[in-house]
């Protein structure tokens, strides 16, 4: 595939997003967000299973779980930071950027 037809097909899916009703957009994050939580309770309750058969202290597994949801939280924020970091970073740039471009 060519570049320019790359660049063509991106644009369109960026228009049909930008005229794609909220309403549509708003299901599909309620979905994400319902599969992401289901997924989340099936391998809690997965790993309750296992921890159960193996013989695993619950006082320990929740010890563990404590942890992990920490250490992902924890990455989480970072990434969020780092974003906002980047983000604000770029707008500096395009300001400084239209700055140097005003003819004096």
């Amino acid at each position: 595939m060519d570049s320019s037809d790359k660049l063509k097909r991106a644009e369109a899916i960026r228009e049909r997003l930008r005229s794609a009703p909220v309403r549509r957009r708003t299901r599909s994050h309620a979905r994400l967000i319902r599969t992401i939580l289901l997924g989340t309770v099936a391998v809690a309750l997965a790993i309750a299973w296992l921890a159960d058969a193996y013989g695993v202290e619950m006082e320990e597994l929740l010890g563990a779980l404590t942890a992990s949801v920490g250490f992902v939280g924890i990455f989480a924020v970072l990434a969020m930071l780092v974003g906002l970091l980047l983000g604000l970073g770029r707008s500096i740039l395009v300001r400084r950027r239209r700055i140097n471009r005003a003819p004096p």
